[in-house]
C-alpha cells in the first residue's frame, strides 16, 4: 500500500500532511485546505460526491465559517496549480520554439539539446512516457549524428549530463 494519493501530478501525503510537486518542491498548504484536498481525494476514491454541509462540519468543525470559506480554500489551491501548469507551458512553448529554430538551421546539436529540455519539463509535469519518447528522440539523434565524437570539453560534459539523464529516464 502506497503512502500517498497521486493527483494532477501532485503527491498527497496524508500522514505527512503534506504535498509534493513532480520536481519534489512540498506546496505551502495551510492546514485546512489540505484537510479538505485530503477529504475530497477519499470520498473521490471511492467514486462519491460531499455536500458542502459535510465539509464545514468535518474540515471546519471547530469553527462557525460560511460555505464561501469552502470556495476560498479550493480557489486558492487550483490558483497555486493553475501557476505551476502555467510556468510548464510557457517552458514547453519556448523549447518547442527553439526546437523549431535549431531544425531549420539543421543545427543537430541544437536539437538534441531542446529535446532533452522538452523531456526534463514533460517528466515534471508527470508524463513519464511522454518524456521517455523525447529521451529517446534525442539519444537517437545523438547517435545518428556522431554528436559524441565532438572534441569540446563543454559539449562533452554536456552530452555525458543528457546522456545520463534519458538513460535513467529510459531504465524506469
Amino acid at each position: 500500500m502506497t503512502d500517498y494519493y497521486l493527483t494532477a501530478n501532485y503527491k498527497v501525503y496524508p500522514i505527512a500532511a503534506k504535498v509534493v510537486d513532480a520536481q519534489g518542491q512540498v506546496l505551502n498548504i495551510r492546514a485546512k485546505t489540505f484537510q479538505l484536498l485530503l477529504l475530497l481525494l477519499l470520498v473521490a476514491a471511492k467514486g462519491q460526491t460531499v455536500s458542502k454541509q459535510h465539509i464545514l462540519e468535518h474540515i471546519w468543525d471547530d469553527v462557525l465559517v460560511d460555505v464561501q470559506v469552502i470556495f476560498q480554500s479550493i480557489k486558492e489551491r487550483m490558483g497555486k496549480l493553475r501557476q505551476h501548469t502555467k510556468h510548464y507551458g510557457q517552458a514547453t512553448l519556448h523549447f518547442q520554439q527553439a526546437l523549431e529554430y535549431h531544425q531549420v538551421l539543421r543545427c543537430p546539436l541544437g536539437q538534441a539539446n531542446r529535446l532533452q529540455n522538452l523531456s526534463v519539463v514533460a517528466h515534471a509535469q508527470g508524463d513519464l512516457q511522454g518524456a521517455k519518447e523525447i529521451a529517446q528522440q534525442a539519444l537517437t539523434l545523438i547517435q545518428e549524428r556522431d554528436l559524441l565524437s565532438i572534441e569540446d570539453d563543454a559539449y562533452a560534459y554536456a552530452w555525458q549530463k543528457n546522456l545520463e539523464h534519458s538513460s535513467a529516464l529510459l531504465a524506469q
